[in-house]
């Protein structure tokens, strides 16, 4: 479940023309966000 959600607002947001190095998802733990194609 976690793993659609996490899927669904990076598509929504890459949708609406930002860049996936612009977004960071807060509720990743900052040592987690590497291991993510998105922003640190």
């Amino acid at each position: 479940m976690y793993l659609l959600i996490f899927e669904s607002i990076k598509n929504e947001l890459v949708t609406a023309g930002v860049l996936k190095q612009d977004i960071v998802l807060g509720f990743h733990a900052p040592y987690k966000r590497k291991f993510t194609e998105l922003a640190d």
